[in-house]
């Protein structure tokens, strides 16, 4: 009941109150080892965290509701029916938005944008926050905005740990 309470709330835009609605629910379901209903519940909570715009919380439900439907899978003794089960499970997931390209790369890079992931380039490559501000048109001011940010989200505190980072990542790019 409570994982269509939670559903019901999201689809009335109540989402804060869903998803404490969904998080018991899974907590309960989770204590009594009900794995067929905790993937549904981990479906509804990545839906009603993607309503909130909470894209990283909604990828890692969707996730972990995948995980549990392949555990699922292990035990389903007829061929057919483990086939048709996978299906359904995966149309359901599917239906979940993909991330934008933008979003993904966000992602892919510990969630620093575009332009601060260009900041760490250019910090690996050496080039001072002047020379920075010169070549992007932005003043020195911004791209020591860009820096503390970048230093915050890696939880970082030098900039020589920000240019390991960036050439670890391949963002060093030698023509600019």
């Amino acid at each position: 009941m409570s994982r269509l309470r939670g559903e019901v709330l999201t689809s009335l835009n109540r989402a804060s109150e869903a998803e404490a609605v969904l998080q018991h629910a899974s907590k309960t379901a989770q204590q009594q080892g009900a794995l067929p209903l905790l993937w549904r519940i981990q479906l509804a909570l990545g839906k009603c965290y993607q309503a909130q715009r909470r894209y990283e919380a909604a990828e890692e439900s969707l996730l972990a509701a995948r995980d549990l439907v392949e555990q699922l899978a292990l035990h389903v003794p007829a061929e057919m029916l483990r086939a048709d089960f996978l299906q359904q499970a995966h149309d359901l997931l599917s239906l979940m938005l993909p991330p934008s390209p933008r979003r993904a790369a966000k992602r892919s890079y510990d969630g620093l944008t575009e332009r601060e992931r260009e900041i760490a380039g250019r910090i690996a490559r050496g080039q001072t926050s002047r020379e920075m501000a010169d070549a992007l048109v932005i003043t020195e001011r911004t791209v020591e905005t860009h820096i503390g940010n970048i230093l915050a989200k890696l939880g970082y505190h030098a900039r020589t740990q920000i240019a390991v980072w960036a050439a670890e990542k391949g963002l060093v790019k030698q023509d600019e």
